[in-house]
């Protein structure tokens, strides 16, 4: 009972915290957005108050006694001066007399102030009246030259391809487009350009992320400007992305709206429920302009759908399918696909899909660990791309035949799929097309890397799992009789789990110096002769940003720590937790922690790689932390590194392995431009290119394009 209620005390306190924050936060934000609104207001105030001085010294000086009117030319188009039209050749020839009078007057009147200045004979009313009458003139010239601007006389078809080019691209993997994004600017500068914006239905065609509300009103309005975009798109082809993750009824006006319009569809896009799918079947027989369908859906709402759904079957130019999630079951016209996409789909459609003669690309994700691709032959097959939920058979791909592959991407967290790959490479053409190859499993059996690249010859990118059996990674560092293992080869990634044994880092060791530090001779040619091997630009191992990583590197570089320098604790480069005061015992502990590096005396640079000093001082600099006793601790860590800069770089050619980001190491060959850089100590302190995310868990995002 009292547990309970100590529980259910903090619950309470937690709430409050948790109000207490929102209610700041919205005060914070409300707080800037008027601030916002001051500012703006404040502006418009002061160009207010420009317009209205301007206006009053035009009426009130020329009025004064005394003061005679400026003589400027009458404005031969005046029409002109109030909208964009384009000038005739006539009037253009009328304009430019009437700027060169301006500007005639506007040179005599300057010539005539600075002779009475310097003459003295001026007082200060009537320089007022003659700086406002060389104003005036200023005014006439710059009106009237707006008149002759270029962009006025540009043809109509050069105004629209502008505003085509002009208008924001869309990332493509999400087909998401704000209704900010469109082009209204276009029609708001002037009566011409709304005309020509209005006449180009390619501007109006990708519509905005549609999203299917609940309430009348707001679909009516959203109703009406659809039905607007439409009218402006005329007959080009749409692009349509929906979204609507709680959609369960049978229709839609949005839908209806967009059904009878459905023989313009090229893009369609559906991220919603399996009822908004089934709301589209009276599309069916009318899709003779859909090329990209996408369908994804994120909830189990397919017992209450018909068994099957075939509104898509008759689409003659559909090329390109992604589907993702729980959907029924759908007929669609796989022998003419291109493209195919499938994540998470509970039907298993591998077989149909298998059967297209045109197929050129083939996702397959979140495959279920008993599935065997069929005896096929897919001729145009260039990429593969298969993730396993978790682990493959071992013969999941003995019977597929891809004679014209040029990239496999495949994913099974367990097992080992390596064997079977060899078997459906060995029915490939001879030789093998394979570029790029990249396999997550959970082991490489012996010799199996090796069998596998020497059906790759024309291989260019590769990305494993470290080999359990070091001889595969030391068989691509040498020759096999008289031909190397892939000598194309250009970039080779090994993924490690764990610190690698010595005899797999001395392996990866023998494979840098063989293949980074060869001459570039052969690289300048696309064809190598026999025996020849392009050198390798790119060799990294990566790993999921563990802490063994700085062990890894010593082992790379064979690394020994010599004296007592490992004693020294490390730095705890985080500020404290309170945000009020520095924690002071932290403060004195870093101080002395400082105090000791400073004086120790440090021979062999080794010591302080072992122990990750210099990565601890680089962070330190880099912050601002207060002022203890001589130094802030930041200007103390600079002075350590700046003392140790000349051994750093005195050891530099003995250096090759260094940081790419928290995730990946990377070979530094001995003809690096880096080495001859102002930046050559990032090889110590890790490159400032670092490995992105995505390049590194790339399973992850496999779903993107």
């Amino acid at each position: 009972m009292y547990f309970w209620l100590q529980m259910k005390c903090l619950t309470v306190r937690l709430a409050i915290v948790s109000t207490k924050l929102s209610i700041r936060r919205a005060l914070l934000i409300r707080k800037a957005r008027w601030r916002v609104k001051l500012v703006r207001a404040q502006i418009k105030a002061r160009l207010t108050k420009r317009k209205a001085v301007k206006a009053a010294k035009d009426l009130i000086i020329p009025s004064l006694p005394g003061v005679s009117k400026l003589k400027l030319p009458e404005p031969p188009a005046p029409h002109l001066l109030s909208s964009n039209l384009p000038p005739s050749d006539s009037e253009i020839i009328l304009v430019q007399k009437a700027i060169r009078e301006a500007e005639a007057t506007e040179s005599q009147l300057k010539q005539k102030l600075v002779e009475r200045i310097a003459a003295g004979q001026s007082s200060r009313g009537w320089e007022t009246v003659t700086r406002h009458k060389i104003g005036q003139a200023a005014r006439f010239i710059h009106q009237h030259k707006g008149i002759l601007s270029p962009i006025r006389r540009i043809p109509l078809e050069i105004l629209q391809e502008i505003f085509i080019w002009a208008t924001p691209t869309v990332r493509v993997h999400t087909r998401w487009r704000p209704i900010s994004e469109l082009p209204w600017e276009f029609a708001q500068v002037s009566q011409p350009w709304r005309a020509s914006a209005l006449s180009i239905s390619m501007l109006w065609n990708h519509l905005p992320a549609i999203q299917l509300k609940r309430s009348r009103a707001k679909t009516r309005r959203q109703v009406e400007c659809l039905n607007e975009l439409l009218r402006r798109s005329g007959e080009a082809p749409l692009d349509i992305y929906i979204h609507s993750s709680s959609f369960e009824g049978d229709t839609h006006p949005v839908i209806d709206t967009l059904v009878r319009h459905s023989e313009r569809w090229q893009i369609l896009s559906i991220d919603s429920t399996s009822f908004a799918i089934a709301a589209f079947r009276p599309a069916k027989g009318r899709l003779s302009s859909l090329k990209i369908l996408t369908l994804q859906t994120h909830s189990r709402s397919t017992d209450a759908m018909p068994p099957t759904l075939d509104m898509f079957e008759v689409a003659p130019q559909l090329r390109a399918v992604y589907m993702s999630g729980h959907l029924p079951d759908l007929k669609l016209p796989f022998s003419q696909l291109v493209h195919y996409k499938e994540r998470m789909v509970t039907t298993n459609r591998i077989n149909q899909v298998a059967a297209s003669s045109l197929l050129e690309s083939l996702t397959i994700l979140e495959l279920s660990d008993d599935t065997i691709f069929p005896d096929v032959t897919i001729p145009h097959l260039v990429k593969l791309q298969v993730k396993f939920h978790y682990r493959s058979r071992t013969d999941c791909f003995d019977h597929l035949t891809l004679p014209a592959i040029e990239e496999i991407k495949i994913v099974s967290w367990g097992g080992n799929l390596i064997a079977s790959l060899i078997s459906m490479l060995s029915r490939s053409d001879t030789p093998c097309p394979l570029k790029t190859l990249s396999v997550r499993t959970e082991s490489i059996e012996p010799d199996n890397l090796t069998t596998l690249l020497k059906l790759t010859p024309a291989l260019v990118s590769l990305d494993t799992t470290i080999p359990f059996f070091h001889a595969d990674i030391a068989n691509l560092a040498t020759r096999e009789g008289h031909q190397p293992l892939v000598p194309m080869l250009e970039t080779c990634k090994f993924y490690l789990e764990d610190v690698a044994t010595r005899q797999t880092t001395q392996a990866l060791n023998d494979l840098a110096a063989s293949r980074c530090e060869l001459a570039n001779d052969s690289a300048a040619t696309e064809m190598l002769l026999p025996g020849e091997l392009r050198p390798l630009k790119s060799l990294s191992v990566y790993f999921d940003g563990s802490p063994w990583s700085h062990l890894q590197q010593a082992e790379f570089e064979n690394w020994n720590a010599t004296t007592t320098i490992m004693e020294i604790p490390e730095i705890v480069t985080a500020r404290p937790a309170r945000t009020k005061a520095f924690n002071r015992k932290w403060m004195e502990r870093v101080g002395a922690i400082l105090d000791s590096i400073e004086d120790f005396p440090l021979e062999d640079p080794n010591d302080v790689y072992v122990a990750g000093i210099h990565f601890s001082l680089k962070h330190l600099s880099e912050m601002k932390y207060p002022t203890v006793g001589r130094k802030c601790f930041c200007r103390r860590a600079k002075d350590i590194l700046e003392k140790w800069h000349p051994l750093f770089l005195e050891n530099l050619p003995r250096r090759h392995w260094t940081f790419q980001g928290p995730y990946s190491m990377v070979y530094v060959s001995g003809s690096d431009p880096i080495r001859t850089s102002p930046d050559a100590l990032d090889i110590v302190y890790g490159l400032k290119d670092e490995t992105t995310f995505p390049s590194v868990f790339w399973p992850m995002f496999m779903s993107h394009p």
